[in-house]
């Protein structure tokens, strides 16, 4: 061993990858977020958004791991989709190493980009992404709730078909799955679509015929006294 290496052996303190990847964690300075996106959801509101470029991320990592026996390597692939991802792995000087797993992005056909300009756009935002998760750096600041309240009103929707779906099930003695396959057939006569399922698209439409299928089944009962087995008036 030379004299460089035994210098650089008696540098690294940490004995173990956890121990060093501590260290590191305490270690790390917040870069600051010098980068600036604008995003435009799918309702057409916009909003911007400050970020760490990722070579600033890279040297907060460099410069934390300094003296723990750590480094990392980040590689590109690929899934059966064709969406790309990075795999992140730490190594440690005594051997050992972690995998963190791979993170995979879909490539956005609305932005107007070359094929390996979108691809290295996506190779950089999940580099600089895993490696801020790994090493806990704040590479963005708090976005707007504007995509946030979308997504859960979406998901407020769909319950609210799915809880009102299920009474109605009970209330006529129908199969969930008979009724949720009934309604999406009326919805794709109606508008010539395809939907399998219900989502953001339909929402209006599939409450809309749940509901009248609630006043046809509600006008049945208040006619005549409810049978022992009933039948359930499609309303085709």
């Amino acid at each position: 061993m030379t004299e460089k290496e035994k210098s650089l052996a008696e540098d690294i303190t940490c004995k173990t990858i956890y121990e060093a990847l501590y260290l590191t964690q305490q270690n790390i300075v917040q870069p600051k977020q010098t980068g600036e996106a604008e995003v435009i959801t799918k309702s057409g509101a916009k909003y911007g958004y400050k970020f760490t470029p990722l070579n600033e991320v890279q040297k907060a990592v460099q410069k934390a791991m300094k003296g723990t026996g750590l480094s990392y390597v980040q590689l590109a692939t690929k899934n059966e989709k064709g969406d790309i991802g990075i795999q992140t792995i730490i190594y440690h000087s005594s051997g050992d190493n972690i995998d963190c797993g791979t993170y995979y992005m879909p490539k956005d056909p609305s932005l107007r980009m070359s094929l390996s300009q979108a691809e290295g756009s996506i190779i950089t935002y999940c580099k600089r992404y895993t490696l801020s998760t790994v090493f806990g750096i704040s590479s963005e600041e708090e976005k707007p709730d504007v995509d946030q309240e979308n997504n859960v009103n979406d998901q407020e929707s769909y319950l609210l078909i799915k809880d009102r779906l299920t009474e109605l099930a009970r209330k006529t003695d129908k199969q969930y799955e008979e009724l949720r396959g009934f309604i999406l057939g009326k919805i794709n006569k109606q508008k010539n679509s395809n939907f399998q399922d219900f989502e953001p698209a339909n929402f209006s439409d599939a409450i809309g015929v749940i509901k009248t299928l609630e006043l046809k089944q509600q006008a049945k009962n208040e006619k005549q006294p409810e049978p022992q087995n009933k039948e359930f008036d499609w309303g085709n």
